[in-house]
């Protein structure tokens, strides 16, 4: 949720490529720990140092900062600017897509050490609220989504065309409107030709920013039926409110209702005097918990701004709160833009250990706590969030590969310590890395990283999930590097994959098992497991 006042932003700181692969997939439920008390805040952590940790940089899960750029049309002194940003003498300074996001992303820390993989998008259609969208809408659209890409980023996007409250035009939008802007930026292209750079699509359109305010359930219907119709089905749509998909009937139909996820505009683990209807309490907590688990769509989420009045947020949320409410309703992402300077800062000196994680019933790797050396440490509340929302794969030091008669045969075994899953599509690969650095072979497996859950039957029992099957060899004699290699399918033409295509490549955590490799040109990220001779 927005505040009610203008934003003043500051610069503060295995089908593929082989015959005869067979395979199967199993899970197996294994005993991580016995956990209890929620209602502990982190405390004395002894003797242990808390110390950084690199970020498990992977796409369509982590941190994100929101950007805003409304579109103008054809002739006027800007394409498009950020409406919030600006100087004394009101000169607009984000103007150009191409330039601003690693700007913005360093704006909020580190670009590269905390691992900013995402950007919550806000495009605003302010200048075709009452006509057609013309080539113009569409061409700067497209502007802006490749430069997303280009950057490295993903985008949860939104759409909308009120940006300011205090002269607020939330009233003039029409349903008819808005379905006829989302038919045509579907023709366009818009939504099929950047799949994979959108991570996700949230509702907007109607009220201010996007949020829903004013409209009523016809519009707010009208809109989620219209996106359905054109929006990728192997990606999540997202709605604001949980009792919205109630009343709407969108939670009747099961096919409808995983489709459809939750952006959380008012994120306070339920602990702020207005969390009733804003954010997630009650029967509407209960309601994503049960949803989340068994649909793992895409859920994320945004702290209010540190402001006065009764919406600011200018308390420290509880951690504990905090870890629970991302591990019950699986977030993939969380916005660190909006309370940077309370909230998401003071994260950075809280300190977490793995007993304390223990005690509150947060799943974890146990290498995440031991330095290069092998020896116990801490780390920051900050650390463990940007690395564990959306999925964290480790894969068992137990898994083998072999080679004989030209077949290659492998059993993969692997967790995931995420609060959720990999929720948008991704393809698993076995490749073999030859001894100068080539690509030999690429092998697809019969798998789907969607079914990879951190746990299924019981939140304190982690999922093993295994991953076996033989297939056809095609390389000479030699001996080759094995890894496993996850891409975007909408990203990377797997036959030809481009150079720079490695940053949406998912990565396993380095917990001794792997090793991260990248051809020469950066098309390709295989996460090694193992070498073979044949």
């Amino acid at each position: 949720m927005k505040p009610y006042s203008k934003i003043f932003y500051g610069t503060f700181g295995l089908l593929l490529a082989t015959a005869g692969i067979s395979g199967c997939t199993e899970t197996i439920m294994v005993e991580v720990g016995q956990y209890k008390d929620y209602s502990q805040n982190p405390g004395d952590i002894g003797d242990l140092e808390m110390t950084d940790i690199e970020p498990l940089r992977n796409p369509d899960r982590g941190f994100f900062v929101e950007s805003n750029f409304l579109l103008q049309k054809a002739g006027g002194d800007y394409e498009m600017y950020n409406p919030y940003v600006y100087t004394d003498e009101g000169v607009f300074t984000e103007t150009d897509p191409a330039t601003v996001y690693a700007s913005r992303m360093n704006s909020y820390g580190d670009f590269g050490r905390d691992s900013l993989t995402l950007v919550q998008q806000y495009v605003y259609l302010t200048p075709w609220i009452s006509e057609d969208l013309d080539a113009t809408a569409i061409g700067l659209t497209e502007e802006i989504l490749n430069a997303v890409k280009a950057s490295g980023l993903q985008a949860i996007l939104r759409f909308a065309y009120s940006y300011d409250r205090e002269n607020s035009i939330a009233g003039n939008i029409t349903l008819d409107k808005v379905q006829r802007h989302i038919a045509q930026l579907s023709d366009a292209g818009v939504f099929s030709g950047y799949k994979g750079t959108i991570a996700t699509l949230q509702s907007g359109f109607f009220g201010d920013w996007g949020e829903w305010a004013g409209a009523d359930d016809t519009e707010r219907k009208g809109v989620i039926d219209a996106l359905l119709q054109v929006f990728p089905e192997d990606y999540s749509l997202e709605i604001r409110y949980p009792a919205d998909k109630r009343r709407l009937g969108f939670c009747d139909d099961g096919t409808v209702s995983s489709r459809i996820g939750y952006n959380n505009d008012y994120f306070t683990a339920g602990t702020h005097a207005m969390a009733s209807g804003n954010d997630y309490v009650g029967e509407d907590y209960t309601q994503v918990m049960d949803e989340a688990e068994e649909y793992n769509f895409y859920v994320c989420g945004e702290l209010p701004q540190n402001e006065g009045g009764e919406w600011g947020l200018g308390d420290l949320l509880p951690l504990t709160d905090v870890l629970k409410t991302l591990k019950e309703h699986r977030y993939s992402a969380l916005d660190v833009s909006q309370n940077y300077e309370l909230n998401i800062t003071s994260w950075k000196s809280q300190s977490v250990t793995a007993d304390m994680l223990d005690s509150y019933e947060i799943l974890f790797d146990e290498s995440y706590f031991l330095d290069g050396e092998g020896k116990e440490v801490s780390r920051s509340f900050f650390d463990f969030v940007r690395d564990h929302l959306g999925y964290r794969l480790n894969l068992s030091p137990e898994s083998t590969v072999s080679a004989e008669g030209g077949q290659l045969s492998y059993n993969l075994s692997l967790t995931n310590t995420g609060f959720a899953t990999v929720v948008n599509p991704k393809d698993v690969y076995i490749v073999l890395i030859a001894s100068d650095g080539s690509i030999a072979q690429k092998i697809r497996l019969d798998a789907d990283p969607k079914t990879w859950v951190p746990w299924s039957a019981d939140p304190v029992t982690a999922d093993v999930h295994v991953v076996s099957g033989s297939a056809s060899l095609s390389v000479a004699s030699g001996t080759y590097k094995v890894g496993i290699w996850m891409p975007d399918p909408n990203i990377t033409d797997p036959s030809a994959p481009a150079a720079g295509d490695a940053q949406f490549n998912v990565r396993f955590a380095l917990n001794g098992a792997v090793t991260h490799w990248w051809s020469s040109d950066k098309s390709c990220m295989v996460n090694i497991f193992a070498e073979i001779t044949i």
